[in-house]
């Protein structure tokens, strides 16, 4: 009797056991918090999610043992097994270089991480977008994604940009991939800046117009992008019909974090110039009557044999480029908010061109 009445006090005890987690998540190297960083137990739906210093607290009943499985975007997934109670666990997180363990949005309302994909799919984060200056945010791409042509339609401050994925796909119809900003799919249908009025260029001959046509997604600001997605296989067509014949590009805007408000200021100054000149032949005296006679020595001397370099004419403006852009993120566990803002000035190296940009962009998120 009195072996059976400690079994059963053993066995109710081994019940009543729970374990208590407390900890932090942060960036190994920095020791900068991560918060909003996921603390999933394994093989169990259990978890929580990091506040806005990094911390996190899990209470387990009926554990004596669990693993857990931290992850954050960007980040390399880390597991950690903990077999008692703790209240003061580090966990630091190394920035996922590969990007294998990278969540893609797949267009079908999930996510999944790189190395699970069926289709090829090219990203590019913040980090990587922003140290190359460009006008517009199709010119930042430029060089970042395999099979993307970045082209742009006109030498001038702002032209437009043609983008292409993996060839051309049609003889007649538009060439353009379909973008989708933050899952709403938005119209890159170009405005035509008007200068054909004044020469009506486009009459004589073409249809195609020449006043350096801009594309309405150069109206996002590059600084206020989070990642962005390309969808380049068959599958695009697959997810969102036949507007996807051309490739998908999802972009992720920026949205506000728990924690301190951090604020990013960026100024930027350059110049253009030309880069290289075609070349004009310079005439003397004798050169001028060898190739037009007569007529050609006059014209010459009537010049008074001064030499004009036509190119430099044109061309030879240096116009000077200004760009101011901040970005003001923060909030508590139940707001967040982004505030972000551009404004940009270039001139032309062709005299009464240039290009003015200002955008703007406020994001508030409520739970």
């Amino acid at each position: 009797m009195l072996t059976l009445l400690i079994g059963v006090v053993a066995v109710s005890l081994a019940f009543g056991q729970a374990l208590e987690i407390s900890g932090q998540v942060v960036e190994a190297g920095t020791g900068e918090p991560l918060p909003g960083a996921n603390v999933a137990v394994k093989g169990t739906n259990l978890g929580t999610a990091t506040n806005s210093q990094g911390k996190f607290n899990i209470r387990l009943p009926n554990f004596t043992q669990a693993t857990l499985v931290v992850s954050f975007i960007g980040y390399v997934s880390q597991e950690v097994n903990v077999n008692q109670s703790t209240s003061n666990l580090t966990v630091q997180l190394e920035e996922d270089v590969l990007k294998v363990s990278e969540v893609v949005v797949t267009g079908y309302a999930t996510s999944v991480k790189r190395r699970n994909l069926a289709h090829a799919v090219g990203t590019i984060s913040a980090r990587e977008l922003a140290p190359a200056p460009a006008q517009t945010l199709e010119s930042a791409l430029s060089g970042k994604i395999a099979g993307l042509t970045i082209r742009q339609n006109t030498g001038a401050p702002g032209g437009g940009i043609d983008v292409n994925l993996r060839g051309l796909s049609t003889l007649t119809g538009s060439t353009q991939p379909l973008y989708v900003v933050d899952g709403v799919i938005i119209s890159d249908a170009a405005v035509q800046s008007g200068l054909d009025l004044v020469t009506e260029a486009t009459v004589a001959g073409s249809d195609n117009p020449q006043g350096q046509p801009t594309n309405r997604i150069a109206d996002l600001n590059p600084y206020d992008i989070e990642s962005i997605e390309v969808l380049k296989g068959a599958s695009a067509a697959a997810i969102y019909g036949s507007k996807a014949t051309n490739g998908v590009v999802i972009i992720t805007t920026k949205k506000g974090v728990a924690g301190k408000t951090k604020i990013d200021v960026r100024q930027q100054f350059g110049v253009n110039s030309i880069l290289n000149k075609i070349g004009t032949r310079r005439f003397t005296a004798e050169t001028a009557f060898e190739n037009n006679g007569e007529i050609g020595r006059q014209l010459f001397e009537a010049n008074g044999g001064r030499f004009i370099d036509q190119e430099e004419v044109l061309f030879g403006k240096e116009g000077f480029i200004t760009e101011t852009s901040i970005g003001v993120r923060g909030g508590n566990d139940r707001t967040q908010f982004y505030v972000g803002g551009l404004a940009r000035d270039e001139d032309g190296i062709v005299r009464n061109t240039g290009y003015k940009k200002y955008s703007g962009k406020v994001n508030v998120t409520h739970k």
